[in-house]
């Protein structure tokens, strides 16, 4: 782990080139139409849904722009993240070439395969997206004039927790199959994501807990960012340098997560897939044999 953290500003100046990406197009927008406007001031206490209907008026065509540019920029910074993961992993697999050089030599490596993996994934994320949709949508249309309200929210509850089981083993099936390709230097992808399926299955207990415990620390990192944000004055503006200081703190702590979810992926999958051989053992006598 302590060789891959010397990789961690890669990630982080990723992270920074792409959040200037999407925010100076629209923060160019909004001060052209704000400029030294008294509006301004007062939102950065309250948003003001006023503004906002005047804002989309005026500028319809960046409006209408700004969604795809969105998504287009969201995938290269994905695709940008799989070229990462692979160098990542090459370096977890070879201790002893954890040079740059290294790292960008697994990403090459890796990137078409885990670029497959990503298209195969993200089938499974549309199909289960669809199948909660339809599901809900059928609540609605058998509950919603019953007037057992009880009844109606346990089953919406129900299926958020069966969505949500099925949205974090696709999660972790995306993972192994990462890791289960570089491992075993496999180019078959189905075979690789049918891998992956069969040894969750096999070792539920130790992926599963493993991974929440991992997450619990991401999740534990978004909240007390988000109540330290919460304490901190907006006005004047300055003051928002101590928020972006704790945001960067709270990227960085994300990416030595995600390395750390890949070290012990690949040492859990090396442990418990590794191949077992019997050792038959023949008892010698001593003395002269009859």
């Amino acid at each position: 782990m302590a060789g891959l953290i010397k990789f961690s500003w890669l990630f982080w100046v990723t992270n920074m080139a792409f959040a200037a990406a999407l925010t100076i197009p629209i923060a160019t927008v909004l001060s052209d139409h704000l400029g030294n406007s008294l509006i301004n001031q007062g939102l950065v206490e309250q948003f003001d849904f006023q503004w906002y209907l005047q804002f989309r008026s005026e500028n319809r065509t960046a409006v209408t722009i700004y969604p795809p540019f969105i998504y287009s920029i969201a995938l290269i910074y994905m695709l940008i993240q799989l070229f990462y993961t692979g160098g990542l992993l090459s370096v977890i697999l070879n201790k002893t070439k954890d040079h740059i050089v290294d790292f960008f030599y697994g990403g090459v490596k890796y990137f078409l395969r885990f670029t497959k993996i990503f298209f195969v994934i993200s089938v499974l994320y549309i199909i289960a997206l669809m199948t909660d949709t339809i599901i809900a949508y059928g609540f609605r249309m058998i509950l919603d004039n019953s007037p057992n309200a009880f009844i109606y929210g346990s089953l919406t509850t129900i299926r958020y927790l069966i969505f949500m089981f099925f949205i974090t083993l696709i999660n972790i099936m995306a993972d192994y199959s990462k890791v289960i390709v570089a491992v075993k230097d496999s180019g078959n992808i189905l075979r690789v994501i049918n891998d992956s399926l069969v040894f969750i299955g096999k070792n539920a207990d130790k992926v599963f807990v493993i991974y929440l415990i991992i997450s619990s620390f991401v999740a534990v990192a978004a909240i007390s960012y988000n109540i330290v944000d919460g304490f901190l004055p907006k006005r004047p503006l300055l003051l928002l340098l101590p928020a972006f200081i704790i945001q960067q703190i709270l990227i960085i702590f994300r990416v030595l997560i995600k390395m750390y979810f890949f070290t012990s992926e690949v040492y859990l999958y090396q442990d418990l897939a590794s191949e077992y051989t019997e050792v038959i053992t023949e008892e010698i006598k001593s003395g002269d044999s009859e």
